[in-house]
């Protein structure tokens, strides 16, 4: 592709990298290194009026930058200009010649012109300017540059004078000045047409009053002041022209004003270590007060000395009032520009004006709604309090408002401003620690210590909460005063402060030990984070009240907080009714149950009622109400409060009912598993768990039977899927005491129990069929898509576990076959959910909440009070395998957990000695298959033990050294680590589960994931040091024959066989694959193409697995895979067909090109195939033409045609046609509709 921009000559190679150098190392460094000869003068500058003439140079921007940084430092010369000047001496020459402006006129005009551009030339001219300028004999060019200035400024006012048309400014007839206006008019048809001609203007000035003498240029000012006013007020919208003009504002008031040193600033005194710490000597404090003594009686004569100012009383004040004003401009470069130039003008003013100054920066602080406002004036302040000039008279004012700057917040719905504001109080804080004694600061360090550490502990954004860090720790240095400040420092630091929920419950309790900190920490917490439109802040506030009131006495938290948490309940905005109520919860899970009486918790339990009765679930934002709600009632379960028996419940019409409190509860927590958002069904779920495991400890069959009707009713089929999940969710907090009751669906219940007589079924034998039916993915599921919904069997799966391990297991009906009916049935078949949609794996949803539960399964099933064990020796294998298999898999997340469990599973108590346990007693009476296994996972826990806590050494107690312990979401770290071991060393227990796990991460897309799967893999075809010579000969046939069977397993499923796939064609072509799996490998090739002989992707995916097989040294097999081969280069799909042509060829290629050719190879076809496959377009929309064109390989390759093996039957058709054999579109049976979608999945593209 053509670049405009790119280097066109060798001077523009070379401006463009040395612009970069500038562009890094700054302009002011770089031009210092320039070359400064002078007799370089002329040459730059007109190579510069080339560069500028020529219009198809007009992009080399870069150019014409580095000339003119060149010439403004040739414009340094230590003498006139004139001198250099060349065409001087044409000046008188004949009347024909041409007059020319001088040189040093010229270049100005040059530069005048360039400060209109667009680019970086602007900045260089203004350089070019301003050095032209501040020369010694150029007082006549600062007065032409000026007038020109003023003019271009005053004709941005509405009253300037226009041209015709209005076009342009009419430049005054006879003006000196009228060649500058000239110049940029050549380049500009209209004076004023170029927006950007103002903001070069003003740059130029800023860079000459900073480069300039005040002597020379002081006479200027008092005009370019009103201008520079007038410009600012009308382009206040514009940002870099309004810090522009505040910088040139602030340099023109600096140079009316001598260059000086205000007397009567604030001077620190103490600068020693031993002077803050308090330990200086007597003597050393006595002459510290001598010396301020002295210091203050000197201050008081200069002061008088200082009477009035130097410059024009009105030019000055109409300078300060723009600073002034910028301090409120909404742009922050504004308003810093302006807040250092009010410290700069300060700096030379008298004591009386500057107090002047100072009272109205004060008076920014009066708009409470303008964040510009504050930011701008603590900033101000800031810079004031650097440079010492505010008065400690002046700090009982600053102090409250740079307090109040640091708690800054300006709601705006679902956002806030005010983040700037406290960062620069946290700034202004800092300033004020490094400029004030510790005496003076006395009266103010409760507030300021206070304030900074609320923010520093509560504020929303990390820059802030680290800044707010950093000026306590700078108060903390430099003052010596601040209560418990080394302990708070060491606390509050930059690391500990990073996260917000470390911040509010882990830092903030261990401040709130200092009485000095909490009553402000309360009051933040209490007052704005409760508030806070943020949900995250409020539940981490309300989460630091609670560990925070745990250090107050508990009457003042009900006397003072309590009450104004109850008021927002029913307060209408919802941040405040949520944040209220989290609170709540918070602080009755951590203050002590004896704290709260009877008409606390009545007052609790009455919020369900009033906010059900007043909208408070159903309106916006109730579903947030509703959660924090359930945290509520989970903390009045945690603490085991006892609950009255009736609540007063208001109904609609005004009348008041005594209501069961349980059954007000139930209905809330039905309602909130109705609900449609997850997370709101898990909250719910999680508070009927810790609600029925506290207050349902006797079943009641009057009002417990309706309870269980309810919930087995939501878990039915016929429900709302959306509504089924939270229900099913909720069947896992059932206590022991409801699913051990006698209860049947349908049967009715009395106070006294089941009417059906004392042989009625107990509970869980009704809920455990729904949660196994719910829990597996069945035929009927995927017919109905609704049903066949990830969550519902991930919840129900979770309640499957947690209610199995609440069963009596004396009840009869409980024995190791049910037991092994529940396990192998239900879970591990759950274990083998890998449905996919458009969100991908969701059934790792599935086995993630299997594996989640399986240590608890197996813990019950194996130290359960039964009369015999309910876990049996084949299901602990079966759960072993398909740990093994999920630690092997291609998702990290899944992989983590299972790790995790299979460390639990194997090597924890009380699984460890109950599974696994050894000795000879253990082992009378198996088999030696059964003993071959029981070796094998003994080496295998050995290996796993020794992962676990990675001891280098052969034994950690013989002083082996310790390293880092196995990372389980660690990719590389697990699959090395576990897959290899387990295929060579566990072939008869654990192989085949780990080769589907390593087959599925080997062939996945994800790199990270199939590096290591494929190269621990090919370790494994290998072997280890441990394997013996013979073991190792045998390896390959075993590990292939592995992998078949595992194919044969899964056959037909996608999942598998596209990863295996490319597995396979790994394998192969590392020849470590056993050659006399080349015809089970065949077989199954022929069957998967067959049975997706319409799916595009997976017939993709086996074409360089078939092609690979075409090369196999076993005759039969490459003649097999050939005619298989060319069975799919007449495929349907004309991808299909150019992926098999080619890869064939390439398979031939490596079959004719070796040294020896294999056995019945016939060498000639192969070639002429060779050649008819590049020849041949395979990928043509010609049906016959492709068909002829592969009849005639079989001749080639001497292979019977489908014709002669089909024996006459007149099915050759047919199956061609079932394999995927490309037919004419309308010969097709059953084709598809003529649609787009057809038509590309047709084409194969």
């Amino acid at each position: 592709m053509f670049d405009a921009d790119a280097p066109k000559t060798p001077l523009h190679v070379v401006c463009k990298a040395l612009y970069s150098v500038v562009k890094t190392a700054g302009e002011k460094c770089c031009t210092s290194h320039f070359p400064n000869n002078v007799g370089h003068y002329e040459d730059v500058f007109y190579t510069l009026q080339l560069w500028v003439a020529d219009a198809t140079r007009q992009r080399e921007w870069e150019v014409r930058y580095c000339l003119l940084l060149w010439l403004s430092n040739l414009v340094l010369v230590p003498f006139s200009l004139a001198l250099v000047d060349t065409n001087s001496a044409e000046e008188g020459g004949g009347s024909a010649a041409v007059r020319r402006l001088p040189l040093s006129d010229a270049t100005l005009v040059t530069a005048s012109r360039f400060l209109a551009d667009t680019s970086k030339c602007r900045e260089a001219a203004a350089l070019l300017v301003a050095r032209l300028l501040t020369r010694p004999d150029s007082a006549r060019h600062r007065g032409l540059f000026f007038d020109f200035a003023n003019f271009i400024l005053e004709s941005t006012s509405p009253t300037a004078t226009v041209g015709v048309g209005g076009a342009a400014t009419v430049v005054p007839p006879g003006a000196p000045w009228a060649f500058l206006a000239e110049g940029t008019q050549n380049t500009f048809s209209s004076l004023l047409s170029q927006p950007f001609l103002l903001p070069g203007v003003l740059l130029a000035i800023a860079k000459t009053m900073k480069l300039g003498r005040r002597e020379e240029l002081v006479g200027f000012a008092p005009r370019l002041l009103a201008c520079v006013a007038a410009v600012f007020e009308q382009h206040l919208n514009d940002s870099l022209l309004c810090k522009t003009a505040t910088k040139v504002g602030q340099r023109l008031v600096l140079s009316m004003l001598k260059r000086r040193r205000a007397e009567w600033r604030y001077s620190r005194h103490i600068a020693s270590l031993s002077a803050n710490l308090g330990v200086a000597a007597a003597e050393g404090a006595a002459q510290l007060s001598a010396r301020q003594e002295e210091e203050a009686g000197r201050d008081a004569v200069d002061e008088d000395k200082i009477d009035g100012l130097d410059g024009d009383e009105e030019s000055l004040e109409t300078g300060i009032g723009l600073l002034l004003q910028a301090v409120g401009h909404k742009d922050t470069v504004v308003r810093w520009s302006a807040a250092k130039g009010i410290g700069r003008v300060c700096e030379r003013l008298p004591a009386v004006f500057a107090e002047e100054v100072m009272g109205e920066v004060l008076k920014v602080f009066r708009n409470a709604y303008s964040d510009a406002h504050w930011h701008g004036g603590l900033l101000t302040i800031a810079e004031l309090c650097r440079r010492g000039l505010v008065g400690t008279a002046l700090l009982s004012k600053v102090v409250p408002l740079v307090a109040e700057g640091l708690a800054y917040d300006l709601s705006r719905g679902t956002y806030s401003v005010g983040a700037h504001v406290r960062d620069a109080a946290c700034y202004t804080c800092w300033s004020v620690a490094r400029a004030y004694d510790a005496e003076d600061l006395v009266i103010h360090v409760r507030q300021l210590s206070v304030a900074l550490v609320v923010t520093a502990l509560f504020d929303r954004e990390v820059n802030v909460r680290r800044a707010a860090a950093a000026a306590f720790q700078e108060c903390v240095g430099r003052l010596g005063n601040f209560e418990h400040g080394i302990e708070l420092v060491t606390a509050v630091d930059f690391f500990s402060l990073a996260s917000l929920r470390h911040a509010y419950t882990v830092v903030a309790p261990v401040i709130a030990q200092y009485d000095t900190y909490r009553d402000g920490m309360l009051r933040e917490l209490v007052g704005a984070k409760l508030l806070h439109w943020d949900r995250n802040v409020r539940q981490m506030a309300a989460i630091a009240l609670g560990l925070v009131a745990i250090r107050e006495p508990a009457a003042t938290i009900l006397e003072e907080v309590l009450p104004e948490l109850l008021r927002r309940v029913e307060d209408t905005t919802v941040a405040t009714r949520h944040g209220a109520i989290l609170a709540i919860a918070e602080l009755i899970r951590n203050l002590t149950p004896s704290a709260w009486s009877e008409g606390h918790i009545v007052q609790f339990i009455g919020m369900l009622a009033t906010l059900e009765g007043s909208r408070g679930f159903s309106a916006r934002g109730g579903t947030h109400i509703r959660q924090a709600c359930c945290v509520m009632l989970q903390a009045i379960a945690g603490q085991s409060l006892p609950l009255p028996n009736t609540v007063e419940v208001r109904r609609v019409g005004g009348r008041v009912d005594k209501v069961r409190t349980l059954a007000v509860v139930f209905a809330f927590l039905k309602d909130s598993w109705d609900n449609i958002l997850d997370w709101v069904q898990h909250a719910a779920a999680d508070t009927f768990c810790a609600v029925a495991q506290t207050y349902f400890v006797k079943f009641l069959p009057s009002f417990h039977g309706k309870v269980l009707m309810e919930v087995y009713e939501g878990c039915l089929p016929a429900q709302r899927v959306l509504s089924r999940r939270g229900f099913l969710a909720a069947v896992g907090g059932l206590p022991a005491t409801l699913l051990n009751a006698p209860w049947a669906p349908g049967a009715m219940t009395s106070a006294d129990g089941p009417t059906s007589g004392a042989s009625a079924p107990l509970a869980f034998e009704a809920f455990l069929p729904v949660l196994q039916r719910a829990s597996l993915l069945s035929a009927e599921d995927l017919q109905n898509p609704e049903l066949a919904d990830a969550h519902v069997r991930r919840n129900a799966v979770r309640s499957l576990a947690q209610v199995l391990v609440r069963i009596d297991p004396g009840v009869p009906s409980v024995t190791p076959a049910w037991y092994t009916t529940v396990m192998e049935g239900t879970v591990l078949q759950a274990l083998q959910d890998y449905a996919t949609d458009k969100r991908g794996d969701v059934g790792s949803f599935v086995r993630l909440a299997v594996l989640e539960g399986l240590p608890s399964l197996l813990t019950y099933g194996l130290t359960a009070a039964a009369a015999v064990p309910l876990c049996t020796a084949a299901t602990k294998m079966r759960v072993l395998q398909g740990v093994v298999r999920c630690v092997l898999e291609k998702l990290d997340r899944v992989r983590a957990v299972a790790g995790g469990v299979l460390a639990r599973v194997l090597l924890d108590d009380p699984c460890d000695k109950a599974l696994w346990a050894e000795g000879t007693d253990k082992d009378v009476g198996l088999s030696n298959y059964e003993l071959s296994i029981k070796a094998e996972v003994a080496l295998f826990r050995a290996h796993l033990r020794r992962l676990v806590t990675h001891v280098t050494g052969e034994d950690s107690d013989a002083g082996g050294e310790r390293g880092e312990p196995l990372a389980w979401n660690n990719t590389q770290q697990v699959i090395s680590c576990i897959g290899p071991f387990v295929l060579i060393h566990c072939p008869v227990s654990l192989a085949h589960a780990a080769m589907e796990g390593l087959v599925v991460a080997a062939g996945d897309l994800s790199e990270h994931v199939r590096r290591p799967a494929a190269a621990a893999l090919l370790s494994a075809f290998h072997g280890d040091h441990a394997t013996s010579a013979e073991a190792s000969a045998t390896l390959p046939q075993r590990l292939s024959a592995c992998l078949m069977d595992v194919l044969v397993a899964h056959e037909h499923e996608e999942r598998m066989l596209k990863p295996a796939s490319r597995v396979l064609d790994l394998l192969i072509n590392e020849n470590v694959f056993a050659v006399e799996q080349h015809r089970a490998v065949l077989e199954m090739l022929r069957k998967e193409l067959k049975h997706f002989a319409l799916n595009i992707i997976v017939l993709l995916a086996m074409v360089p697995l078939l092609t690979n097989v075409c090369r196999s040294p076993d005759v039969e097999v490459r003649r097999g895979a050939w005619a298989l081969a060319l069975t799919m280069i007449a495929s349907r799909y004309p991808k299909v067909r150019a992926k098999v042509a080619s890869d064939l060829y390439a398979s031939l290629l490596v079959l004719t090109s070796g040294a020896l050719a294999p056995a019945g190879l016939p060498l000639e076809g192969c070639r002429r195939a060779m050649a008819h496959l590049m020849l041949v377009q395979w990928d043509g929309s010609d049906a016959a033409r492709t068909r002829a064109a592969r009849n005639e390989l079989y001749d080639m390759l001497e292979i019977d045609p489908p014709a002669a093996r089909a024996a006459n039957a007149g099915e050759s058709a047919n199956e061609d046609a079932q394999r995927g054999s490309m037919q004419p579109a309308r010969s097709l049976r059953g084709a598809v509709a003529a649609t787009y979608k057809s038509l590309v999945q047709e084409t194969g593209y």
